[in-house]
């Protein structure tokens, strides 16, 4: 279990988003190419099984993209930004506001970071950030 350093005010995880938003669209990019070739190397019912050239190729490719996959998360991990749900591209900023653990919400295609969450709540319990007078949250780096 990793153990939190980082905590993000509205302000600074506002700043990070154009990067975040990248690397979420392009992990989001890759693990649909992913799944496309591993569909490949899967023979269809009924259907010719996949050569012994194209299953090659599937693999290197697939091994390739596993490995970009895990380049991409951990540029997201190293900003200790937590992917909730790659295909909705939901991710989580930790956050302190008023001495308690939150998390501000981001959903890839919204137009900026306005949510936040307790830590139990989760997407169903988000809440708008504007809410909370900005001396409230807390800056702990």
């Amino acid at each position: 279990m990793q153990i939190r350093k980082r905590f993000y005010t509205p302000a600074e995880a506002r700043s990070v988003l154009a990067v975040v938003r990248g690397q979420l669209a392009r992990l989001q990019a890759t693990a649909e190419e992913l799944r496309a070739v591993r569909q490949t190397l899967r023979a269809p019912p009924g259907g010719p099984p996949v050569g012994p050239e194209q299953a090659r190729r599937a693999e290197v490719r697939a091994r390739e993209l596993e490995a970009e996959l895990q380049s991409l998360s951990g540029g997201l991990d190293e900003m200790e930004v937590e992917v909730k749900d790659l295909d909705r591209g939901l991710v989580d900023f930790p956050a302190m506001l008023r001495g308690r653990e939150v998390c501000l919400c981001y959903q890839l295609g919204e137009p900026d970071l306005d949510s936040w969450h307790g830590i139990r709540d989760g997407f169903e319990g988000r809440r708008p950030i504007a809410e909370v007078p900005e001396h409230e949250w807390e800056w702990c780096n």
